[in-house]
């Protein structure tokens, strides 16, 4: 049985609700614990590579600790008549210039909402932007005017999600079984602005290690390009659990997690790792 007052994830049987929400919130924390990692690499080295590494996955981390917050409420509020009005999402006092009659009443309670994975997905979609910049400060490329569309359609991209998650998705109440306020179209922009970022990764990493002498190197942009391809499976999943409704949103969280330490591991390389390869390839 589902909630009796209709709010975001409120019909996904209540253990799949547990798993999705809380796994979800435990990856975040993971994502932002190693790029607090990368942060203390960066004061060591001061890079700009380092640098933007950090911004990403810091955002990236947050935007999916944000968005789990509407599941993890949903299921502490299962099948309750009053869930706390947050379930709905972040009040936007706007109401003086949308005197809306329905906000008065539930599940508004005065104000508009922004539901709490809409701002998760904007958070996340800024670690696409920093993404975009480390990869110009340590390949060089693609060429700045790319660098500079890409931010702009980005940007766009948080705008117009935004006005839908809000003024469309919340307003209208349509909140399907996962819960998710990115339309059909959104999450399929995602899966190409986000798709688009992290192939470039893949094939420069690719193309450094075929040409890199070095093994330690060369493992290292194997590593990253390992974790390129689990980018894109990620962003595969997310679409087709946003348009098939599969309740597997923690599968997506999951690879982006695998993601960030294979990044990690390639690029910052701990000690042990190092140390490790050099015995594997006999490096004195």
């Amino acid at each position: 049985m589902g909630s009796v007052v209709p709010f975001p994830y409120g019909n996904i049987p209540r253990p799949i609700l547990f798993l999705n929400g809380f796994l979800q919130e435990i990856i975040g924390i993971a994502v932002i614990g190693i790029a607090i990692l990368f942060y203390l690499k960066y004061r060591e080295k001061r890079t700009a590579p380092l640098k933007y590494l950090t911004l990403t996955f810091f955002t990236f981390g947050l935007g999916i600790f944000v968005g789990g917050i509407a599941p993890v409420l949903s299921w502490i509020y299962y099948d309750s008549a009053s869930p706390d009005p947050l379930v709905y999402g972040l009040p936007i006092p706007l109401t003086n210039f949308f005197p809306i009659e329905k906000l008065q009443s539930a599940p508004f309670y005065g104000f508009l909402r922004w539901p709490f994975n809409g701002i998760g997905y904007q958070i996340a979609m800024l670690s696409n932007i920093f993404m975009m910049q480390f990869l110009y400060s340590i390949f060089r490329k693609p060429e700045k005017k790319i660098v500079t569309a890409y931010t702009i359609i980005c940007i766009l991209w948080m705008i117009g999600t935004s006005f839908y998650t809000i003024f469309i998705y919340g307003l209208a109440l349509e909140f399907p079984q996962t819960g998710s306020s990115v339309s059909p179209v959104g999450a399929a922009l995602l899966l190409v602005i986000g798709g688009f970022v992290y192939s470039l990764l893949g094939i420069y990493s690719h193309s450094a290690a075929k040409k890199e002498q070095d093994a330690l190197v060369r493992t290292g942009f194997r590593l990253i390009e390992a974790a390129a391809i689990a980018t894109l499976l990620s962003y595969l999943i997310f679409v087709t659990n946003t348009v098939l409704s599969l309740n597997l949103d923690f599968v997506a969280w999951l690879m982006g997690f695998i993601t960030v330490a294979l990044i990690y591991l390639g690029f910052v390389m701990p000690e042990w790792l190092r140390n490790w390869l050099k015995k594997r390839y006999n490096i004195t």
